[in-house]
């Protein structure tokens, strides 16, 4: 599924730009990858993206800055957009950036920077003698993604797609849920413990879930891009 189109982002901006007013924020310091990737289309590992009224300042260092400047003029051009070339400290080239354009009150992602970096820019933003304010947010991003916009509809259409794709050969027994008729009121248990001593129909029970489970946690990564996921249960072992 390509990167969402630009008309896309400029209405993602639009939301949070919206929240800052909100806020009373000049800026918002976006540093959460998945975040960034959702306001920029940007799927890199080092970047941090400053969303303000007018611009997004987007701060990457020299490994990202073709890819950047390829996008210009592309479907998916990131819109108001302004490449900042980080040489050398990202942090230190971010507290360049917030205490030299006048803004007061930025807002950063509260549970994405970490005490030390926080204290690390308050520190540098007055030794410049910058009247700017750090000001903790809470999932002011996160909040706009869960509205999905139509290029995320989209993507869980491919998701389904893929899904019926990978059950075209399948019978409809085979299916998750049906069990292949091994009985009724079956434990996850009792199906593990058919399948280790040999039976042919737990067995494909698992085989067939292990798919569908790795069909759903694309179908989640696509959709939401979470960098970690854990499972659990009682029949996860096996």
């Amino acid at each position: 599924m390509p990167s969402a189109p630009t008309a896309a982002l400029e209405r993602r901006h639009r939301s949070i730009r919206d929240d800052l007013a909100a806020h009373g924020l000049d800026a918002l310091v976006v540093t959460s990858l998945p975040n960034i990737l959702y306001l920029t289309g940007f799927t890199g590992s080092s970047a941090i993206a400053v969303v303000t009224a007018e611009r997004v300042y987007f701060l990457t260092d020299f490994r990202y800055v073709t890819t950047i400047t390829a996008t210009r003029g592309t479907p998916g051009e990131c819109p108001s957009l302004e490449l900042v070339t980080v040489d050398g400290s990202y942090d230190a080239t971010l507290a360049r950036l917030l205490g030299g354009n006048g803004w007061t009150r930025i807002g950063v992602e509260a549970a994405h920077l970490t005490l030390a970096r926080h204290q690390w820019l308050t520190s540098s933003l007055a030794s410049e003698a910058s009247t700017a304010a750090l000001v903790p947010t809470e999932r002011i991003v996160e909040r706009a993604r869960m509205r999905k916009d139509e290029h995320e509809e989209g993507r869980e259409v491919c998701a389904l797609r893929a899904l019926a794709w990978s059950l075209r050969d399948k019978p409809a027994e085979e299916w998750p849920g049906a069990l292949l008729h091994l009985g009724d009121n079956l434990t996850a248990k009792e199906v593990f413990d058919l399948a280790a001593a040999g039976d042919e129909r737990a067995k494909r029970i698992f085989e067939i879930m292990g798919e569908m489970l790795g069909i759903a946690l694309a179908m989640l990564a696509n959709i939401f891009n979470y960098p970690l996921y854990l499972l659990s249960g009682g029949i996860l072992p096996a």
